[in-house]
């Protein structure tokens, strides 16, 4: 979990840019990252911009081109206060893609 996250970094820093230049969150949607090879469980697979959403998605699990196979998936939320943005992290809402296990998912995401 702890590497979807850093990964995610990247993303969260190009959005925060993006709302700084044009006062907006991006409108369509952006790939960070992709087919990330690292061993493990619960490896990170995919980081993405969700302008539908607006959240960065932070997929875990085998395989990152479908869906169906996502082991589970991670949201960061962006909320603008105070002229800044902050991201508030949290499981996905659809059971199909929720993380079950709350051992897995990190304090701040619970």
């Amino acid at each position: 979990m702890a590497e979807g996250l850093q990964l995610a970094s990247a993303a969260k820093g190009e959005v925060t840019e993006y709302y700084s230049t044009h006062g907006e969150f991006p409108t369509s949607d952006v790939e960070y990252m992709s087919d990330y090879s690292h061993a493990g469980s619960f490896r990170a697979t995919r980081v993405t911009w969700s302008a539908g959403r607006g959240l960065v998605e932070i997929w875990f699990g085998s395989s990152n081109s479908d869906a169906n196979t996502a082991e589970g998936i991670l949201w960061l939320t962006p909320t603008v206060s105070g002229g800044s943005i902050e991201w508030t992290c949290h499981n996905h809402t659809d059971s199909r893609f929720m993380i079950n296990s709350p051992n897995y998912l990190p304090a701040n995401c619970r």
